[in-house]
């Protein structure tokens, strides 16, 4: 029987769970956003990572979420700043998470039910690794949704490793601020049938995450709708202890007589997920995680496809 939908990417996990979501009935955009929280929940370094969405629906455009890091430091002064033979302290090197908040976004627009659902299977996951903590913090998200990344019990830890007091220059306001998260998406270049995030082709994103693999999960659902998701999975990033978690190494430490970069500006990050549009309607998406964006060559050699054929409504998956 040939299926009329799928789920592909590079990280096991994430892919099962995507599929298991399609399977139970679930929309494109919940199964990749259930795929996103249980890698949260199997590994530290993900959440306080960054997250790009892409979805496109029949006649409904493409849609682009944004989810990526920013630069800390609003509401306060500008420090002095660090010298060049100077020890830098890790907690200068945290960025703001917005993972969270873009995708609440993502599912609001989706309006899949409950983000509940999408999350549950993240604090399964943390439980099966061992880690209560994680699960807690998953499970304050699916509770208070975007809020959690406000709340004491994730405030508090966040800011105890990276806050002005440590050296860092992540702040409440930093964890309060509200960013243009929902944007459309734009044409990749010589290629206008094929849609991608904007900040696809951000310059500047090799060295941004050292240290962090790029995933990427992409799926279709039996209504035709198509989302994709690039995400980095850190393993020797910055510990969050107190919430089992591990941050990226990429907000940029404010250096003396160096202009520093504005608080709030986004981290570029890889995003080499790209959708193609044919009269009107998606019908491929393709990724590769080896490459930080897709050009015209980089779509026709990309190593995960899926392909869903809007007459028959066949699915076929390539990965």
């Amino acid at each position: 029987m040939s299926a009329h939908y799928g789920a592909a990417g590079n990280q096991p996990v994430a892919v099962q769970a995507a599929q298991e979501a399609l399977l139970a009935g679930s929309s494109a955009v919940n199964a990749v956003l259930t795929g996103f929280f249980t890698a949260c929940g199997a590994h530290a370094g993900v959440l306080l990572g960054p997250l790009s969405i892409l979805v496109a629906g029949v006649g409904s455009g493409v849609r682009a979420f944004d989810g990526r890091l920013r630069q800390p430091g609003l509401g306060t002064k500008r420090p002095r700043g660090f010298t060049a033979d100077e020890e830098i302290p890790v907690g200068a090197r945290v960025a703001v998470p917005q993972s969270i908040a873009a995708a609440v976004v993502a599912h609001a627009y989706d309006r899949g039910g409950p983000i509940a659902e999408v999350i549950k299977r993240g604090i399964r996951q943390a439980k099966q690794v061992g880690s209560e903590v994680r699960a807690d913090v998953l499970q304050s998200i699916r509770s208070q949704g975007a809020k959690a990344l406000s709340s004491t019990g994730f405030a508090r830890p966040l800011l105890h490793v990276a806050g002005v007091s440590e050296g860092g220059l992540v702040t409440s306001a930093d964890l309060n601020a509200v960013f243009d998260l929902d944007v459309s998406a734009a044409a990749v270049t010589a290629a206008p049938d094929w849609m991608q995030a904007p900040w696809s082709g951000d310059s500047h994103v090799l060295g941004s995450l050292e240290g962090a693999l790029t995933m990427v999960l992409v799926a279709v659902d039996i209504r035709g709708v198509f989302a994709g998701a690039a995400y980095s999975w850190t393993s020797n990033g910055i510990a969050i202890e107190e919430l089992d978690l591990e941050a990226p190494a990429s907000a940029m430490p404010v250096m003396r007589g160096v202009t520093r970069i504005a608080p709030g500006c986004p981290i570029p990050s890889p995003v080499p997920i790209a959708i193609q549009i044919t009269a009107g309607c998606p019908v491929t998406v393709v990724c590769d995680p080896r490459a930080t964006s897709l050009d015209v060559n980089g779509i026709a050699h990309a190593p995960i496809r899926i392909q869903r054929d809007p007459n028959t409504r066949v699915v076929t998956i390539q990965d």
